[in-house]
């Protein structure tokens, strides 16, 4: 294996982060000279490991839970003529990477990554998505020869994070407040993939539903209930509850900074990651470059 090196709002307060980071596994970056000591919902928060390869440009975006381990797609600007995307799988249990590939061009974002079963995962880029055989594209370190289908999306239906239902794919778009008609999800059904030169439009996306802006990625919980994550620079970053049918905030959470995708994993415990304190935002006051469990029994 190849492997490279609001009808219902709750308030929250600013809790001290007891943890060292010491105790977190995986790498820790070497310009993170510690992990922000205080943040919002701390009491429901806890850092499990250090985000994968920030110190060589890579900025944390996509996240899914697949069994013992956690898949990361990442992005980077820093080396010129290198991959602009690439995946990681991380083991849950120790934190260390056990493989990596990286994504053809066009890719330039890999903003989010959905398990939708049978070893084959669904990496999502601002104006494409690919299905990937997850262990063919390990083994080689790299997706390209092992994709199993790509679509494209033209603008206003683009992909900056993507979920699965157990039966579909959802692609949701991030807009800022300015273009706040334009955010939204809608129903993907993975035959797309099957059909060479497919393009996802206004005309033909299906069940569109008008979300909040700003999310960063979505997932669904045992019981159906579809949260979301959001986020902008360093001084907007929460989680929802949202109506699946009419994407209307049910309960929001103030999270520490710059939250991108959530995953709920088999136990029914929520996993997010941050790109707080990547290369690209190490001038930011706080520094949080980390992938974290949330219980949401203890959100306030």
């Amino acid at each position: 294996m190849k492997i490279h090196l609001i009808a219902v709002a709750a308030c929250c307060s600013l809790v001290s982060f007891g943890a060292s980071s010491q105790e977190l596994l995986g790498q820790k970056p070497l310009h993170v000279k510690e992990l922000a000591h205080s943040y919002p919902n701390a009491q429901a928060v806890t850092p499990r490991i250090w985000a994968p390869g920030v110190d060589e440009g890579w900025t944390p975006q996509g996240l899914v839970v697949m069994g013992p381990y956690l898949i990361v797609s990442s992005y980077q600007e820093v080396h010129k003529g290198a991959p602009k995307c690439r995946v990681y799988r991380i083991a849950k249990a120790s934190g260390a990477v056990s493989g990596s590939f990286d994504m053809p061009e066009p890719c330039t974002h890999a903003g989010g990554v959905a398990d939708i079963g049978g070893g084959l995962l669904v990496l999502a880029d601002s104006r494409q998505e690919w299905r990937v055989d997850l262990n063919k594209a390990l083994l080689t370190g790299r997706a390209e020869g092992n994709t199993r289908g790509m679509i494209k999306l033209v603008s206003g239906y683009g992909s900056a994070f993507t979920f699965f239902d157990g039966k579909d794919l959802w692609n949701g778009v991030w807009v800022d407040e300015k273009n706040a008609a334009d955010a939204k999800i809608y129903r993907v059904e993975l035959n797309a993939f099957d059909k060479a030169g497919h393009t996802i439009t206004k005309q033909n996306a299906v069940d569109v539903v008008k979300i909040p802006i700003q999310v960063q990625g979505a997932a669904l919980d045992k019981q159906g209930n579809l949260w979301m994550s959001a986020s902008q620079g360093e001084t907007v970053s929460r989680l929802y509850r949202v109506d699946r049918t009419t994407g209307a905030i049910l309960a929001q959470y103030d999270m520490p900074p710059r939250i991108e995708n959530i995953s709920f994993d088999s136990e029914g415990k929520l996993w997010a990651i941050s790109e707080s304190g990547a290369l690209k935002y190490r001038k930011d006051k706080q520094h949080f470059p980390v992938i974290f469990e949330i219980d949401v029994a203890k959100l306030k």
